[in-house]
């Protein structure tokens, strides 16, 4: 998520659901995009774990549900390019659930950090 607009998270999903040659796809891709960042947010990349927590906690001021129906009551899947400290993660979750209604968020990584503190693999927001 870091300070950058969703963009090349979104090209990852966007290049999956076009590959996809057995029509299986059943990930929501359409624009707007359910889950929309409407602000800059903090760099977390070489950050400390204080300030990584810190713009973890700020986030859900930058982020905007444009249709919450398509979160409300469902399980969803929140995907996410690297994984640090899994702050990001856990804060994102409780922002579909909280804001969203969703009954259950589950995470995926492309890449998970591995010189840190924190913990990717503990459970999201439930």
């Amino acid at each position: 998520m870091g300070g950058a607009p969703f963009g090349h998270t979104e090209r990852v999903l966007d290049v999956a659901a076009a590959e996809d040659a057995l029509g299986e796809w059943s990930f929501d891709v359409a624009n707007p995009r359910v889950l929309v960042k409407t602000a800059p947010t903090a760099r977390t990349a070489w950050t400390s774990e204080p300030a990584r927590r810190e713009a973890a906690a700020d986030l859900p001021t930058a982020l905007r549900l444009s249709d919450p129906r398509k979160v409300q009551g469902k399980r969803t899947l929140l995907y996410d390019d690297v994984c640090t400290t899994g702050n990001q993660l856990n804060v994102v979750a409780g922002y579909l659930i909280d804001a969203g209604g969703a009954v259950h968020v589950e995470g995926v990584v492309l890449a998970r950090a591995t010189a840190t503190n924190g913990s990717c693999s503990k459970e999201l927001a439930d």
